[in-house]
């Protein structure tokens, strides 16, 4: 592994670690660069604040898991791989939601889950205005989000295959049946 991906891979350990404890908006950037063993310069270097390091972190653990299974017939099943990679870590989990910056678990899901309900949607109803279009994809990806949200704050014990299929069956007769069917 190349040695600035060692670096990075040490800052996302240290965020995470950190992040069992306490939200990152209660971290110092000198706290991370410690934890992680390199200098604040280097850590300026790889990303340009702790909310970046956030972002990019729960992007590489999220993405993996739920991109291969964002399609019309197993995005249900992207929210149960998410919901799976989330519980593996649950005070890290629940900080990462927690945190108030510009970035947090709910930003990162909102824009995973947006891009892939906005391109279902202009294939499936190319007639609808852009601003439809807009309106239609926030309140799906805001229930999606929130039923995750919701979830992760009730301490993620509950089976989240029930609430998924509701929505599940909720977005598929208003985004992926098209008009014509």
């Amino acid at each position: 592994m190349a040695t600035s991906e060692l670096t990075r891979q040490a800052l996302f350990n240290a965020v995470e670690n950190l992040m069992r404890k306490k939200s990152l908006d209660d971290l110092q950037i000198g706290q991370i660069s410690d934890a992680a063993g390199v200098s604040r310069n280097t850590l300026y270097y790889h990303f340009s604040d702790k909310y970046e390091i956030l972002d990019a972190l729960l992007k590489s653990r999220l993405i993996p898991v739920v991109e291969p299974l964002l399609t019309r017939e197993s995005w249900a099943r992207s929210l149960e791989a998410a919901a799976a990679q989330l519980r593996q870590d649950p005070a890290f989990t629940m900080h990462a939601l927690h945190t108030y910056g510009r970035v947090n678990l709910g930003t990162v899901l909102r824009e995973i889950y947006e891009g892939f309900l906005r391109q279902q949607l202009q294939l499936s109803h190319p007639d609808l205005s852009a601003k439809e279009q807009g309106l239609i994809v926030r309140f799906y990806t805001h229930a999606i989000v929130g039923l995750l949200q919701d979830w992760i704050n009730l301490g993620m014990k509950q089976d989240v295959g029930e609430a998924i299929a509701v929505i599940t069956r909720a977005i598929h007769e208003n985004i992926f049946q098209s008009r014509k069917e």
